[in-house]
């Protein structure tokens, strides 16, 4: 006899999470009237109870003097030789150089509206198209601060470049641009007592020009040319009014408005109608052939024949 056990397994039961209780300090809410007191660093910590108060100038300079490297990462770091930067294009320096020329023959005064910055004072001076002794001549204190603040830059003056065909202009060609664009002050400094460089080969002096004072005086005059043919012409217009509305005529030196032309007589139109044809009828083409004794025109040697009259047949029946 043989029995038959049947074991059952059933998977065991999912652990529950383990659910901790949050523990909060007790806060004391009761103002007790005492500092509050931080529990103390593990870190070692050292208390300066007298600073010295030094300056962010004075502290690079003290460490500059024990050996540290001092660097502005604001800027980068210099190259030595060659500046690697790519030059930024100037292109018309002109425009500075007559702002500069303006400039020192105005009235000397804190706030000259035609100063120009150091970067610009730079680029004319390396030019050279303002000399040295145009620059301690007539620069005031404050240009040569602001060139020596953009000369003082941490990596120098940045490169430029002018255009090829650019050239210095010569002092007549100066003086001629700065003319056009400002007009002399009462205030200014005398052009006698100004110190103009002499011009050098190879300057540009611009191209052929007329002074200003003539052109604006030739505009004026074409404009008061202008207004006199306006009033004029009125003038004729209201005389013609008046001659068509009153059927009298003009009196004065008024010149009135011409007639039309008269049309042509029928007796010159039938007379220049008939001359046409009797000189088309008299003169013969140069390309007809010639009219024989008979009235006959000869017969082609060659060729096909044409029906009906030829053409010197026809001439003639029109005769």
């Amino acid at each position: 006899m043989t029995v038959t056990i049947t074991v059952a397994k059933s998977a065991p039961a999912p652990t529950a999470p383990l659910i901790l209780p949050i523990v909060f300090p007790s806060v004391n809410s009761q103002d007790t009237g005492d500092d509050y007191v931080t529990p103390p660093s593990p870190a070692p910590t050292e208390i300066v109870d007298d600073p010295n108060g030094k300056t962010g100038e004075e502290c690079m300079e003290e460490a500059k003097a024990e050996g540290v490297k001092v660097r502005d990462f604001a800027y980068e770091p210099p190259t030595k030789g060659r500046d690697l930067r790519a030059p930024e294009l100037w292109n018309d320096p002109r425009e500075a150089l007559i702002l500069h020329d303006r400039y020192i023959r105005a009235a000397k005064r804190p706030s000259n509206p035609y100063r120009l910055s150091g970067k610009f004072l730079h680029r004319l001076r390396a030019l050279n198209w303002v000399t040295q002794e145009e620059a301690e001549r007539y620069w005031q204190p404050e240009d040569w601060l602001a060139l020596s603040e953009y000369m003082s830059r941490p990596l120098g003056p940045y490169p430029f470049c002018i255009p090829k065909n650019m050239k210095k202009p010569t002092a007549a060609y100066r003086e001629y641009l700065r003319k056009e664009k400002f007009s002399p002050s009462v205030d200014d400094i005398p052009e006698s007592q100004m110190y103009v460089p002499p011009d050098e080969p190879g300057m540009d002096d611009g191209p052929e020009r007329v002074e200003p004072e003539l052109l604006r005086a030739a505009a004026a005059a074409i404009s008061r040319g202008q207004s006199s043919r306006l009033s004029t012409s009125a003038n004729v217009g209201h005389a013609d009014k008046k001659r068509r509305v009153g059927g009298g005529e003009p009196t004065g030196s008024t010149t009135a408005t011409p007639q039309a032309t008269p049309p042509a007589s029928p007796s010159l139109g039938a007379a220049r109608t008939l001359s046409r044809t009797s000189s088309a009828s008299a003169a013969p083409r140069t390309s007809t052939p010639p009219v024989s004794v008979s009235g006959v025109a000869p017969r082609p040697a060659r060729g096909r024949r044409r029906g009906g009259l030829t053409r010197t047949q026809t001439f003639d029946s029109i005769s």
